[in-house]
């Protein structure tokens, strides 16, 4: 086998070696301004948007009478949907509470179940709770 160059993904295809090279980007994150440049999409979470996330629903109703808070927001970087690369983005939670339950992000499942996931907190303190298809905590 040949030597795979800085950034390539070697495979082999009908007994050819190949190597599919990955275009090099940078991503800048920004701990002042809480930002991650460039990004693609900023989606906007707000307490609307979480519907049947909180327990106390009377609470959430009477929270969203007031107003209707930003609860996160995710800055989304483009990034090719192939082997090897990197998906990043930037989640910004805002503090706060509905009833007894803290602020928290709608979460999700993976549609490939054996991706990685590495979360950073990098300001202020919380938990990260973690979930199994099963309902396991």
């Amino acid at each position: 086998m040949g030597v795979v160059p800085a950034g390539g993904i070697a495979r082999i295809e009908e007994g050819w070696y190949t190597v599919e090279v990955m275009k090099p980007f940078a991503t800048t994150l920004s701990f002042a301004e809480r930002t991650i440049t460039p990004h693609s999409r900023r989606i906007e979470r707000r307490l609307s948007d979480m519907h049947g996330m909180y327990q106390d629903t009377s609470e959430t109703e009477a929270v969203l009478e007031r107003g209707d808070p930003l609860i996160y927001e995710v800055q989304v970087v483009d990034v090719p949907e192939r082997a090897g690369h990197l998906l990043h983005c930037l989640t910004v939670l805002q503090p706060g509470r509905v009833g007894d339950e803290y602020y928290m992000t709608k979460g999700h499942f993976h549609v490939a179940m054996d991706t990685a996931e590495i979360y950073l907190g990098l300001e202020g303190e919380g938990y990260l709770l973690m979930q199994t298809t099963e309902g396991d905590v």
